[in-house]
């Protein structure tokens, strides 16, 4: 699997997505197995607004009513704080859709991090 379907899965579990699912028949017509084709967010401009608008809504990790926001400025992109905390660095793409992309994929890695971090605190 390369990174960008890797990234896609990532993209399209965090939305509680499943992308495509394609059937593979064998030459009686019946179904042999099925295999799983993540949505494209690396492409498609409408996938991947959903999902910045979906992290624009996600609160800190300890819940202070502290918003993501994202921040794009020629081809870098990055998710602040709203309050002007920066939590992660400036993602580059060599086009708008790119960097915006891998900033979703950074905070996606960042924001899974948390949750298990978080987690962990609750369990001990």
């Amino acid at each position: 699997m390369n990174t960008v379907e890797e990234n896609n899965i990532l993209l399209d579990n965090f939305m509680g997505s499943k992308g495509e699912y394609i059937s593979h028949k064998d030459i009686w017509g019946g179904e042999v197995w099925g295999s799983y084709k993540p949505n494209t967010y690396n492409s498609n401009w409408n996938l991947l607004m959903e999902v910045v608008e979906k992290i624009e809504t996600v609160t800190d990790i300890n819940s202070n009513g502290c918003f993501m926001v994202l921040e794009s400025i020629g081809f870098n992109a990055k998710f602040i704080f709203d309050d002007g905390t920066r939590i992660l660095k400036d993602s580059k793409g060599e086009t708008k859709i790119e960097a915006i992309y891998n900033a979703c994929v950074e905070f996606i890695k960042w924001y899974n991090e948390q949750q298990i971090s978080a987690k962990e605190v609750k369990e001990q």
